[in-house]
């Protein structure tokens, strides 16, 4: 333990030993939905009816990444509602937490935010992110 005033102890923090990057290599091999890029604004709504705004990162039909700064745990289900480019389709689903990207120090260069699974989306919805990926070129594509 590591003293910083009299009474409060904070824990012997020690580097993970894996980059950003590690991290992010190893979410894509847990993906069983092939992914891309989407910016688009977001809300996510809390269990306890508490709202975040966020940005979207990217999507899959089996779930997404927003930035946002609203405080979630892994498994906590939170409902998403943005809308999908050119075909303007709004879609609501709730989601689980399997991730939570946390703030690197006060000028993080990677934005905070969540991981999220879809558990209930409708079946246009799913169809219609389905087509987004469809079309979407990957974002570094040798082509």
């Amino acid at each position: 333990m590591t003293m910083i005033h009299p009474g409060f102890d904070i824990p012997n923090i020690k580097p993970r030993g894996k980059s950003l990057r590690d991290e992010e290599e190893i979410w894509k091999d847990r993906r069983a939905h092939e992914r891309r890029e989407l910016v688009v604004r977001a809300d996510i709504t809390f269990a306890d009816g508490s709202r975040a705004p966020g940005i979207t990162e990217n999507v899959s039909q089996g779930g997404m990444f927003v930035g946002t700064l609203g405080a979630a745990t892994e498994g906590d289900i939170v409902t998403v509602t943005f809308t999908l480019p050119r075909r303007g389709a709004e879609v609501v689903a709730r989601a689980e937490v399997v991730r939570v990207r946390r703030p690197r120090g006060p000028q993080a260069e990677i934005m905070p935010g969540l991981g999220l699974r879809f558990v209930a989306i409708d079946d246009y919805a799913s169809e219609a992110i389905g087509a987004y990926v469809e079309r979407r070129t990957p974002r570094f594509s040798p082509s």
